[in-house]
């Protein structure tokens, strides 16, 4: 990330640091991870919200999101592909 701060946001820019000292994208590796900072980020909204709880609906619907990421991803590679061929 501290490769691309030319075309990051300044917030973003100033999370950096944070982002990399408690290595925040490996908890996407996991679910139980993925619910932690789906809790921290609720927890700093304005509003009651439970984010945190989207974890149970990815659990109990894990095969189809997967099988529609997976078509999606394809979809975005080709035409990444395609884009950068043509450019």
């Amino acid at each position: 990330m501290e490769k691309r701060e030319v075309i990051l946001p300044e917030r973003t820019i100033k999370m950096i640091p944070i982002i990399s000292r408690y290595n925040w994208f490996m908890a996407y590796r996991s679910l139980e991870g993925l619910k932690e900072v789906l809790y921290q980020m609720s927890q700093r909204t304005r509003f009651p919200s439970e984010l945190s709880m989207a974890v149970v609906d990815l659990e109990e619907n894990y095969l189809d999101i997967s099988i529609d990421f997976c078509l999606f991803f394809n979809e975005l590679v080709g035409f990444v592909t395609n884009e950068l061929e043509n450019n």
